[in-house]
């Protein structure tokens, strides 16, 4: 749907309760450029030898609405990718870590090499650790379909199902068994579509969003990448998802809840969230507005904080996505 709208944001390279830690990807210990207006110099005259008649500076088209204040987000990026207009901006090409956001990557550029139904087993590589790691709660030697790994990936943010669809993935594009071997090449895949993109403030380190170092991404570049799920239809289903139970080839039963906690909400039918000790709260929001368009709100580095079992005890990115929300509606 926003395939073309997307071809052309890369040429004009758009403006740069305690809660179970369900999404994050660390311990919750590890805590628009001016433009100005055309000078016309017009053909000199018997009356006026050297008239220069300066235009005056076209006003750069900004943002529609301010940030509220009461936000606690770093970076904020509310775009309609229909009308390409920005509706808030806010550090919105600050290079930042986004936690399980990645795995909107890991999910469309793995459609781009394997087809639903093909089945994959499961190495014991691709497990995580559960006290840790979001997860599906994969099981070494399980075999699952590349559909229900994406079931795993986007609706409780599994970690293992990004090890084990790179892992998988990216055996075929290295021909390599090695589980290390393929991930790299997965992930080498992941940036080259970052590239073919134009996302000039992206680059990943990992298919999960571990926090590490040389991974990084923006909310205006986050944003773009949300745009780009929306063209893939199945994973617009998943991620609108709130819950799911089946039962693998290999016999486990297995049961995932959306992290997405404003989902069926304000409009919400998707994205995807991320929680790291330091990405903060980040969330990705797909929201239909009260014209029925569509509204792409992304929000990194809200208040976040974990207590000693790993817990989220505050979360301030729902509270954001909310006062946005009532800025843009207002």
């Amino acid at each position: 749907m926003f395939l073309a709208m997307l071809a052309l944001a890369v040429v004009i390279g758009l403006g740069s309760s305690a809660i179970v830690a369900s999404d994050q990807g660390e311990p919750g210990a590890s805590n628009s450029g001016e433009t100005l207006g055309q000078i016309i110099v017009p053909t000199p005259t018997s009356e006026s030898a050297a008239a220069i008649v300066v235009a005056e500076p076209t006003p750069t088209t900004g943002p529609r609405f301010q940030t509220p204040q009461t936000v606690t987000a770093v970076a904020i990026h509310a775009w309609d990718p229909e009308t390409d207009e920005v509706l808030i901006d806010q550090a919105a090409s600050e290079r930042m870590q986004v936690g399980s956001i990645v795995k909107v990557a890991t999910a469309v550029v793995a459609l781009q090499y394997v087809a639903l139904d093909e089945a994959v087993v499961i190495d014991p590589t691709d497990l995580v650790d559960p006290a840790i790691y979001s997860n599906m709660g994969l099981v070494a030697g399980d075999t699952l379909t590349v559909e229900q790994l994406l079931m795993g990936l986007l609706i409780p943010s599994g970690g293992d199902a990004a090890e084990a669809l790179a892992r998988y993935v990216g055996a075929g594009l290295s021909g390599s068994d090695d589980p290390d071997t393929a991930r790299n090449a997965f992930v080498d895949a992941m940036n080259e579509w970052a590239v073919e993109l134009g996302l000039t403030d992206t680059s990943f380190a990992n298919a999960s969003g571990d926090d590490a170092d040389g991974g990084y991404s923006s909310a205006h570049d986050v944003s773009v990448m949300a745009a780009r799920l929306l063209d893939v239809p199945v994973l617009v289903d998943i991620v609108g998802t709130a819950s799911y139970e089946f039962t693998s080839d290999g016999g486990t039963v297995y049961t995932g809840y959306n992290t997405n906690a404003l989902l069926g909400q304000d409009g919400v039918f998707g994205i995807k969230t991320g929680s790291t000790g330091d990405a903060g709260g980040c969330v990705v929001l797909a929201r239909y507005d009260d014209a029925g368009d569509v509204e792409i709100v992304t929000i990194l580095g809200s208040e976040l904080e974990y207590n000693e079992l790993n817990q989220i005890v505050v979360d301030a990115r729902w509270d954001d996505a909310r006062l946005l929300f009532q800025t843009i509606d207002a």
